[in-house]
């Protein structure tokens, strides 16, 4: 039942708020207990959040051609 309580209201939120915010407003109608872990459970397992909060991935750089590491670099050369 907690975990349906959550869920719900997290989707209300439109999955932007954190957890203290999401306790807040469930702490006004229901005693949840051990409400925290509950719902930083649901946030790792929603798959939105899991969009929002994942990283760029870093792009894979060519080496340089070893013409452009031999000494002089002179601008123009």
């Amino acid at each position: 039942m907690t975990r349906l309580i959550v869920k719900s209201n997290h989707e209300r939120s439109n999955h932007a708020a954190g957890t203290n915010h999401t306790l807040s407003l469930l702490s006004a109608r229901f005693w949840l207990v051990q409400g925290r872990e509950e719902i930083r459970d649901w946030e790792r397992e929603c798959s939105e959040c899991q969009k929002r909060k994942a990283k760029a991935a870093k792009p894979i750089m060519v080496p340089l051609p070893k013409i452009r590491l031999k000494l002089p670099l002179r601008a123009f050369a």
